[in-house]
């Protein structure tokens, strides 16, 4: 395997609609020692390509295509991470960081990038349990191919008369996978970005026609793989400090920020937050981005 030779980060944006925020995001990235890596969802109409470049003087931005209909839950969500890996993978990036369009960074790109200097060779992958629930392993074990967040009458009745018929199926039992699920927002080391990439028969053949696979196919491999000892976190609990992250499903599925929570949120350590709504609440996301890019002046 190549070894790193890039100090760049490579960010990798999942986007499909809130397109002022994403902008901003855009601007809050735009540094030296960043490329910019952009997949916009097939089904958004809204988002021009010329106004997205506007707002980026230093990195490079580089628009994924095709572009895909991603779906909730879907295999289609694990295509869109490898077509981002696979195509900034050819660079040899130092971190490769997985965000979605709502999300902010809430640091300077020169703290983020002097934390993961600092913490050279971790791999910041969240993990809910060392182990999945009864249900969670269903997801996996079985074939699912009706795979919908709201599924009407007839879907729900020929999805429960395809599961039916997998009684003795269990699609794990020959996996060579450690299953283990968790966040899919991820920052990792080139060398586990490469090995991720190399493994993306072993990712189709055991993660097609599961539901929300997702949240385990990089937890899985990785814990299968000796990239496990890299784990910024060996101690697994469902806390998304392992991943340098602010996300509160307390108040929301997630909760979205407003104002009143800037304070909270520039004070704390972590170094991106999640999620954020421009309809909802534009103010908190003009506060955040003024303060860390005047931050970044200085």
């Amino acid at each position: 395997m190549k070894k790193v030779s890039n100090i760049k980060h490579a960010y990798l944006i999942m986007a499909h609609n809130e397109v002022e925020i994403l902008k901003i995001l855009l601007e809050m990235l735009d540094y030296d020692n960043n490329d910019i890596y952009l997949h916009i969802d097939l089904k958004s109409s809204n988002i021009k390509k010329s106004e997205l470049l506007e707002c980026i003087k230093k990195s490079k931005l580089f628009f994924i295509e095709p572009r895909l209909d991603v779906q909730w839950g879907s295999f289609s969500q694990i295509e869109c991470e490898y077509k981002l890996l696979e195509e900034a993978s050819k660079k040899h990036y130092l971190y490769y960081h997985l965000l979605s369009g709502v999300d902010l960074p809430l640091k300077t790109q020169k703290e983020i990038h002097q934390f993961f200097d600092n913490n050279k060779g971790t791999e910041f992958i969240q993990f809910e349990s060392d182990e999945l629930t009864r249900e969670e392993k269903k997801r996996v074990s079985k074939y699912h191919f009706i795979v919908k967040r709201e599924k009407n009458i007839i879907e729900k009745i020929l999805d429960k008369l395809l599961l039916s018929l997998q009684v003795n199926v269990d699609r794990t039992r020959k996996s060579p996978l450690i299953y283990r699920k968790g966040a899919n927002w991820f920052s990792i080391t080139n060398e586990l970005a490469q090995y991720v990439v190399e493994n993306k028969q072993i990712v189709e053949k055991y993660f097609k026609y599961t539901i929300c696979g997702d949240e385990m196919f990089l937890q899985s491999l990785t814990y299968s793989s000796k990239y496990k000892n890299n784990i910024s976190e060996k101690n697994f609990c469902d806390n998304y400090d392992t991943i340098k992250y602010v996300i509160d499903w307390k108040r929301g599925n997630p909760y979205i920020f407003r104002k009143t929570d800037f304070n909270k949120l520039i004070s704390s350590e972590q170094l991106f937050a999640r999620k954020f709504s421009w309809k909802l609440d534009s103010d908190i996301v003009e506060q955040i981005r003024d303060y860390v890019l005047d931050k970044q002046k200085n």
